[in-house]
């Protein structure tokens, strides 16, 4: 509980607390992953310093799921409260609407 773990190109472990943890993804450059999470959020994680950098916030249930797109700028999250979030800006966290 609480704890992403996974390989790619080397071990990474993020810690998350009491939160659980649903779904973890890696950004196309493998620099960040992404973690969808009980306490209805979704949170940015640096690989090489194990820092959260952005924290996600909108829906009002577990997000079950998250995905980056392929270039890495924008992440879908999905969520218990039916609705999807399409992040449009990863460094600034901007909402580009929901589904």
């Amino acid at each position: 509980k609480g704890t992403f773990k996974q390989w790619y190109q080397r071990r990474v472990a993020i810690t998350a607390g009491e939160r659980e943890i649903s779904k973890g993804t890696f950004n196309p450059s493998g620099k960040r992953v992404a973690t969808a999470s009980s306490d209805k959020t979704v949170r940015i994680w640096d690989i090489n310093s194990g820092k959260c950098l952005q924290t996600l916030e909108g829906h009002t249930d577990e997000v079950f799921s998250c995905q980056f797109n392929y270039s890495g700028d924008m992440l879908i999250s999905g969520s218990k409260d039916n609705t999807c979030r399409l992040w449009k800006d990863t460094n600034s966290g901007k909402l580009a609407g929901a589904l």
